[in-house]
């Protein structure tokens, strides 16, 4: 999807290019060494791209706060270990880390536009969870629970050889 925003900025006259572009990411504190360092790197990469370009592109890492990390809660507050049926973590580590951000640039701003890279196609859940937040006929739709925050889905129905013609 970074892709794909590149190329439709670099599409735009200069003067047209005004409005800051966030590449954000979370880093839950017990991701793999591995992981992260690609992670970093890939963010890196999309700064310097962006800025040899003259893009208003810059790349951001949120994590939760100290009380919310996954030691805190397992051991410290002898939460059980994350299932099914108990996923505390996904809420606490990555949603709240990164909805905070997404509200504290709504409050420079007053609005912004978060474009999420989400499928319909990725698994039945996903399409259901997608579904639920569809307005018909309508590009953008209001975050359910950030005020000033509109989302847009760009690749919804790409299918699974659409995303790899994209990236090739």
């Amino acid at each position: 999807m970074a892709h794909m925003v590149f190329e439709a900025i670099l599409d735009l006259p200069k003067s047209e290019r005004r409005r800051e572009i966030i590449v954000l990411s979370n880093d839950t504190l017990v991701e793999s060494p591995v992981l992260m360092h690609h992670l970093k790197l890939s963010l890196e990469k999309i700064r310097e791209g962006a800025e040899s370009l003259g893009l208003p592109v810059k790349t951001v890492i949120t994590t939760p706060p100290v009380e919310q990390t996954f030691w805190v809660n397992l051991i410290g507050r002898g939460y059980p270990s994350p299932n099914k049926q108990f996923r505390w973590c996904t809420d606490r580590m990555k949603i709240q880390p990164m909805s905070a951000y997404v509200l504290s640039e709504v409050s420079k701003s007053g609005e912004v536009i978060l474009l999420l890279g989400v499928r319909s196609g990725e698994s039945i859940t996903r399409s259901q969870t997608i579904a639920k937040h569809t307005v018909e006929g309508e590009k953008y739709h209001r975050h359910t629970e950030l005020n000033g925050c509109w989302v847009y889905r760009p690749i919804l129905n790409f299918t699974t050889d659409e995303v790899w013609q994209v990236l090739l």
